[in-house]
C-alpha cells in the first residue's frame, strides 16, 4: 500500500508539489518563531541565574523594566533599609535609531517600534560587574567606565562596536542626541554587549522622564542569601513597588515568553488550516483525474476501506514530506534570522519531533475527506466517465 502511494505522488509532481507548500511554510514558521521564544528564555534564565540580588520595578507591573517607573524618594528609601550594600536605579529605554539608522520593526500600518536598548545608569552607584541588562558578569576591555562627572558619554558592548564600527573615541548619535565612546565592555553575551549604556539623567531625557523617576533598580545584598526576606522588607518599607529576586524576576519574564510561544503556535495554527484546506483541495483534483483508475482498482477486487488506506497513505506522506522539508527550511531561516538581528534561537529535538508531528497530524486530517469520498464512488460510473 505505502508503494503504491508513494508512486501515486511521484507521478503527480505538481499536484504533490501543491499539497507541500503550505504545510512546510507553516512548519518553517513554528521553527523560527518558537525557536526565537525558547532561545529568549534560555538567555533570561541563564543571566538571572548568575548573581543574587532583588530587582525592583513599580507595583503591579508585569511587562518588566521597560515600562515600570518608580520615583527616586522611593529608591532613597530602599537605601536605607538594613542589609542593604548598595541600589543601583535603571532606565532601560527603546532606540528608534542610532546614526540615524532606524532601529525596529515596521509595522503594517507603517508605523515605527522601537528595538534598539540603551540602559540609563547612574555611575558612582554600579559595579562594573553588572553591566548588563540583569547580571551578566563583563569588564571594559578598551577605554573606561562612565564617571559622576559624564556628559554624553556611552560605553557601548564588543558587539555594538562592531556592528556600527566603533572605537573609543567615537562619536555615536542615539535618537538625534550626539554621544562620545569612552569605552567598550565585553561579556561574552551577544545581547548583552549589543547595548550601550549612558548617565541616568541623560537616558531619563530620552526616555521622556523628570529626573525624579527611574524604570526600576538593582537591589545588592549585604548577605545574598536572604533575597526572599529583604525582598519582603522592601515592600513593606515602599508600599509603591514589587520587589523580586533576580531568579523570580526570570521565573516572570520567561512566563510571559511563554505566553508569547503559546500565542506564536496559535498564529502557526492558522497557517496549518490553510495547509489542510490545500491538501483536501488537491487531493480531492487528484481523486477527480483518477476516477477511472479508482474505479477499475474497484472492479477487480478493492474494497473501500482499501482506497481509503490509499488515500490516507499518501496524506500520511505528504504530511512526512511537510515536516522534514519544513524543518529543514526552518533551521535555515532561523540561521539566517539570528546572523542578520543577532537574537539567540534555539532549535532542539522537542521542537523538532512537535513540528514534524504537526505536519503528519495535518496532512493526515487533510486526507480525511478526501479518502472518504472516495472509497464511495460508484466503480461502474467511474469506469464509464472515463
Amino acid at each position: 500500500m505505502w508503494g503504491i502511494a508513494y508512486r501515486e505522488l511521484l507521478e503527480r509532481k505538481t499536484m504533490t508539489a501543491l499539497s507541500l507548500v503550505g504545510l512546510v511554510l507553516g512548519v518553517a514558521t513554528i521553527v523560527i518563531l518558537v525557536s526565537i521564544s525558547t532561545g529568549v528564555q534560555g538567555l533570561v534564565k541563564e543571566q538571572t541565574s548568575q548573581i543574587k540580588g532583588v530587582m525592583v520595578l513599580e507595583k503591579g507591573e508585569q511587562m518588566g523594566p521597560f515600562y515600570s517607573t518608580i520615583k527616586m524618594d522611593d529608591v532613597r528609601k530602599i537605601e536605607g533599609i538594613a542589609g542593604v550594600r548598595n541600589v543601583c536605579p535603571r532606565v532601560m529605554h527603546f532606540v528608534r535609531s542610532f546614526d540615524g539608522e532606524f532601529i525596529g520593526i515596521m509595522t503594517t500600518s507603517g508605523s515605527q517600534v522601537a528595538s534598539g536598548i540603551v540602559v540609563g545608569v547612574r555611575p558612582e552607584s554600579e559595579a562594573l560587574k553588572r553591566i548588563g541588562p540583569l547580571t551578566s558578569p563583563g569588564e571594559i576591555i578598551r577605554g573606561r567606565y562612565l564617571s559622576p562627572s559624564d556628559n554624553r558619554a556611552t560605553v557601548i558592548g564588543v558587539k555594538f562596536a562592531e556592528d556600527y564600527k566603533k572605537v573609543v573615541g567615537s562619536s555615536l548619535e542615539i535618537d538625534g542626541v550626539k554621544f562620545r565612546v569612552v569605552g567598550i565592555y565585553e561579556t561574552g553575551t551577544q545581547e548583552t554587549d549589543s547595548q550601550a549604556y549612558i548617565p541616568l539623567s541623560e537616558a531619563q531625557d530620552l526616555d521622556g522622564l523628570g529626573h525624579d523617576t527611574v524604570r526600576g533598580a538593582f537591589v545588592e545584598l549585604d548577605n545574598p542569601d536572604e533575597v526572599n526576606q529583604m525582598a519582603a522588607r522592601i515592600e513593606a518599607r515602599v508600599n509603591t513597588v514589587q520587589a523580586i529576586s533576580t531568579e523570580q524576576f526570570g521565573a516572570m519574564i520567561s512566563g510571559v515568553l511563554a505566553n508569547v510561544e503559546a500565542f506564536l503556535w496559535a498564529i502557526s495554527a492558522i497557517a496549518a488550516a490553510v495547509a489542510g484546506i490545500n491538501i483536501i483541495n488537491t487531493m480531492l483534483m487528484s481523486i477527480m483525474e483518477r476516477e477511472h483508475e479508482l474505479g477499475v482498482m474497484r472492479a477487480i477486487g478493492w474494497t473501500g476501506d482499501d482506497i481509503i488506506k490509499l488515500i490516507m497513505a499518501e496524506s500520511v506522506l505528504i504530511g512526512i514530506a511537510g515536516g522534514i522539508i519544513g524543518l529543514v527550511v526552518g533551521f535555515v531561516m532561523v540561521q539566517v534570522v539570528v546572523a542578520i538581528i543577532d537574537i539567540p534561537a534555539l532549535v532542539d529535538l522537542k521542537l523538532a519531533v512537535e513540528a514534524c508531528a504537526f505536519a503528519i497530524a495535518i496532512g493526515t486530517l487533510g486526507g480525511v475527506y478526501p479518502a472518504w469520498r472516495a472509497s464511495k464512488m460508484d466503480p461502474l460510473m467511474a469506469i464509464r466517465g472515463e
